[in-house]
């Protein structure tokens, strides 16, 4: 029996994770395909975002917008999965 996927994700750093989770919600079947490299970028940063970004230190493009998004996601994915992953922190 062959299965049959809307999606094929390749890589599950914070981008692949986020587009399976959109996926999920808009009920799409896919595939996610990662290597078991244990030292990858979107394991150290954990997923990590700031408003402040570029050699100027300015404000993200939208960011406003942005930040609701990010924390509307990552808190309904909290839901889903029964486990905190949504950690606010003030920084200097």
């Amino acid at each position: 029996m062959t299965k049959k996927y809307d999606y094929i994700i390749i890589g599950q750093g914070i981008t692949g994770s986020a587009l399976a989770w959109k996926l999920y919600y808009s009920n799409k079947k896919f595939l996610i395909l990662d290597s078991e490299n244990k030292n990858t970028a979107s394991k150290a940063a954990l997923g990590i975002y700031n408003p402040i970004t570029g050699r100027r230190k300015a404000l993200t493009w939208n960011v406003n917008e942005l930040f609701e998004n990010l924390e509307r996601f990552y808190l309904n994915v909290e839901k889903e999965i029964r486990v905190k992953i949504l950690f606010k922190k003030k920084y200097l």
